[in-house]
């Protein structure tokens, strides 16, 4: 996962809205899925992209991406979740 480094995700859904890949990690575990959601929904991004970096090492611009979108393309039907300004994205 390291060796990514800043490049966007190649590989899992396609948002239907934004055109972004949503990655999916086989280490996150569904009880840190469901924890870092809870995180989201409670508007704590940051926290939530933290504890999502930590459980499965993923570079910064995947975190943001995956919490943007709860993880799923379900959330991208909606509202987004969360907005950010992307500015330059450190790895």
């Amino acid at each position: 996962m390291q060796n990514v480094g800043a490049a966007l995700p190649e590989r899992g859904d396609v948002c239907p809205k934004c055109g972004v890949h949503i990655p999916q990690f086989a280490e996150l575990s569904d009880s840190d899925a469901v924890r870092i959601r809870h995180l989201i929904t409670n508007q704590r991004p940051t926290m939530a992209m933290q504890e999502l970096r930590s459980a499965t090492g993923c570079p910064i611009a995947w975190a943001k991406i995956w919490v943007q979108h709860r993880g799923s393309t379900a959330s991208a039907f909606g509202k987004m979740i969360v907005a950010w300004d992307w500015g330059v994205i450190d790895g």
